[in-house]
């Protein structure tokens, strides 16, 4: 796909001059079959690297930059789970000044 001429052939790399199929592609069996998931950035982030986002926050802030181009669901991953890591943080720390308090 190119943005200035639209759908742009392969092999002449000009616009494409078919409707439904073109009649010069050749189909290369010995590509495998993409399986849905397969994708890396289709894979989720491993347990152990959400619980160590959970428990340290910064290191999901990290794996989240490291991980946004190249696989955005394990960077949604750190990421989320270092947010949830942060407000159940908060909410322990504030639990804890009460009852320090009373």
């Amino acid at each position: 796909m190119d943005f200035q001429k639209g759908l742009v052939c392969g092999l002449t790399n000009e616009k494409a001059d078919f409707e439904d199929s073109c009649p010069d592609f050749n189909e290369d069996t010995n590509i495998e079959e993409v399986v849905p998931g397969s994708y890396a950035g289709e894979e989720d982030l491993s347990e152990g690297l959400k619980v160590l986002s959970f428990c340290f926050p910064i290191i999901g802030g990290i794996l989240y930059f490291v991980n946004m181009n190249s696989a955005p669901k394990k960077a949604k991953s750190a990421c989320t789970m270092a947010l949830w890591g942060v407000g159940i943080g908060i909410v322990l720390r504030v639990i804890m000044t009460i009852l320090a308090n009373m």
